[in-house]
């Protein structure tokens, strides 16, 4: 497991549509799940990606935190290919507001925990077009 503590002192400020910081991480081996403890006042998510080339992707969107949030832990879960050597993490604050991010952990789970990778459910192509239920 790879763990720091290193935000406590550089909260993310809206003062705009959106803000953002992102940091670049080395992918320890067999790593799969990112862990964040997360403050919020304003809308605001964490997320990772691979980078360039995106394999996987999920920046909370659909469990995104509002309002002013107690200190809570929110894990974004995803497979990482063998031959990844990067990760790309960082919050995301819409509008105005602050988002602290503290506590990370990059650690190795096991297949039975469920993955939130974005990519993964996206649709191959248009669905519903009819809308129908």
């Amino acid at each position: 497991m790879l763990s720091f503590d290193n935000m406590q002192e550089r909260p993310i400020r809206g003062t705009q549509d959106w803000t953002r910081h992102e940091i670049v991480l080395d992918v320890p081996t067999g790593a799969t799940n990112i862990a964040f403890g997360i403050l919020v006042a304003g809308k605001g998510t964490v997320w990772i990606d691979r980078g360039a080339e995106s394999v996987a992707f999920d920046n909370m969107q659909d469990r995104a935190l509002g309002g002013t949030q107690p200190w809570a832990r929110h894990s974004v879960v995803l497979d990482v290919p063998k031959d990844a050597t990067a990760l790309v993490y960082g919050a995301l604050l819409s509008g105005r507001g602050r988002v602290w991010v503290d506590d990370v952990r990059l650690e190795v789970v096991d297949r039975t925990v469920p993955v939130t990778d974005l990519k993964a459910k996206r649709l191959e192509g248009p669905a519903n077009l009819d809308f129908e239920l």
